[in-house]
């Protein structure tokens, strides 16, 4: 017994020791990098500047050390401006979860326009039902019962008065949020309905099943063009003012719609097989556009001449979910990689790196305000986080 005591004493003795070196050396490299602002070379100063920030306000005292007693007027200066940077543009990574169904993967998300309350589609044994239930403590609200099974995906509306939901029995349901009462039945796919969304103004919609796309009149409750590609689909979304559609399929293609006739625009993205984009969306000003899939990345698109502007690489698997923030400054996604990433679509800049799912994000849904979001993961969580605040310089 005293040699396992003994045994067990070393081993803690050996692991704090390598602690202890881990943060030497995080520190080492810190200082490192704050040496680095003062290099000659460009490319160096800006790649040690992003960084630190990425770093957020744990390295605020040894920046605002440099920038006081450093030698080097310009390393001082740039340490300066990190210092602002970071004070404009917080770190928060609080999390909590509010919703745990002990491991059954969710598969949908969406937060009402005032962020009160939050949509699930079941994911138990037999739950066809889809659920409302409040942010804070998670009470329930209310279910909506039709569906004949299992739910893929749910939307509230802009006005946050009715819900579109989509699933394995190949049909779209609109309801009214108030009563739960269905208001349509819509019924165009012959395969499971995996992405609904709403346009701005709530009265037109698009749905995605593997085999097309459809846009929908939701006032009288119509199909009003069917999109169908070379290959499955996998996702769709519908532009603010409703003109355009844009949609993505297996072959690794993005595609862009005029959506008052159905026609194809424009291919984006020819794609190649193996590299599928699993997610797409419109900016809010409806001038940009992103995807995001299995190569890791997410892209943003120009509309008006269908260029590349920029990709925002960081994840370490497949990037399954993307969405603008409501200003269309931030960009989160989320990934196979178990993480959530917060970017700045002006500089491609990683702000954040959101830690607490243990299996895929499979979804996410960002509050109106822009200060938070829902993230649903394969895990069975749905998490809250609080997001970092953007300087509206």
């Amino acid at each position: 017994m005293k040699r396992r005591l003994f045994l067990a004493g070393c081993g803690g003795l050996l692991f704090q020791g390598r602690q202890a070196l881990t943060a030497q050396q995080v520190k080492a490299d810190m200082e490192d990098l704050i040496a680095r602002l003062g290099s000659r070379q460009f490319q160096a100063r800006e790649a040690a500047a992003k960084a630190l920030a990425k770093q957020g306000e744990k390295v605020l005292p040894a920046l605002r050390r440099a920038a006081k007693t450093s030698s080097d007027p310009e390393l001082r200066r740039r340490a300066a401006s990190v210092i602002r940077y970071i004070e404009e543009h917080p770190l928060q990574k609080p999390n909590c979860v509010v919703r745990d169904l002990g491991g059954s993967p969710f598969r949908s998300v969406a937060v009402s326009p005032g962020g009160s309350t939050f949509l699930w589609p079941g994911n138990r044994d037999k739950d066809y039902d889809v659920h409302l239930a409040e942010i804070a403590g998670g009470r329930p609200v209310r279910r909506f019962h039709g569906h004949g099974n299992y739910v893929w995906t749910v939307a509230f509306a802009p006005d946050g008065q009715r819900i579109l939901t989509g699933g394995q029995d190949t049909t779209i349901r609109l309801w009214n949020a108030a009563t739960g009462d269905q208001i349509h039945c819509l019924r165009r796919h012959g395969s499971a309905v995996t992405g609904v969304g709403f346009s701005r103004d709530g009265l037109k919609a698009i749905s995605v099943a593997p085999g097309q796309a459809a846009l929908w009149d939701l006032s009288a409750g119509q199909c009003m063009h069917v999109l169908t590609a070379r290959t499955a689909m996998l996702s769709a979304a519908l532009s603010p003012d409703s003109r355009w559609a844009i949609t993505s399929a297996t072959d690794g293609s993005l595609t862009l719609w005029d959506a008052d006739n159905g026609k194809e625009l424009q291919c984006l993205l020819k794609g190649r097989w193996g590299e599928q984009v699993f997610c797409v969306a419109f900016s809010p000003d409806g001038r940009q556009a992103l995807s995001a899939g299995q190569d890791h990345l997410v892209r943003l698109w120009a509309l008006g001449t269908g260029r590349e502007l920029r990709r925002f690489a960081g994840h370490r698997g497949p990037v399954l979910c993307a969405r603008f923030g409501p200003d269309g400054r931030q960009i989160l996604s989320g990934s196979q990689d178990k993480t959530l990433r917060l970017w700045d679509t002006r500089t491609g800049l990683e702000r954040d790196c959101l830690l607490g799912h243990t299996r895929p994000v499979a979804a996410l849904a960002f509050f109106s305000n822009g200060r938070r979001a829902l993230s649903a993961g394969k895990d069975g969580t749905i998490r809250l986080w609080n997001l970092p605040q953007w300087s509206k310089q």
